[in-house]
C-alpha cells in the first residue's frame, strides 16, 4: 500500500492530505479487487479525481 500511495503522491506532484483519503481508498479498493498490476495503478490514478479536478 505504501508504494501505491507514494506513486499517487509523485503522480499528482503534491503531498496527499486528509481530503484525498476517500479517493485514495477508492483507488486502492479497486486495485485489490483487480489484478493489481502496475498498469492498473497507473490507469486508476489517471481516471481518478486527482487528474480531473486539480
Amino acid at each position: 500500500m505504501c508504494q501505491k500511495t507514494r506513486f499517487l503522491t509523485n503522480a499528482t506532484g503534491r503531498e496527499l492530505n486528509l481530503h484525498d483519503s476517500e479517493e485514495v481508498n477508492r483507488i486502492l479498493q479497486d486495485l485489490t479487487e483487480s489484478s493489481a498490476a502496475f498498469r492498473d495503478l497507473v490507469h486508476a490514478g489517471l481516471k481518478s479525481q486527482f487528474f480531473h479536478i486539480r
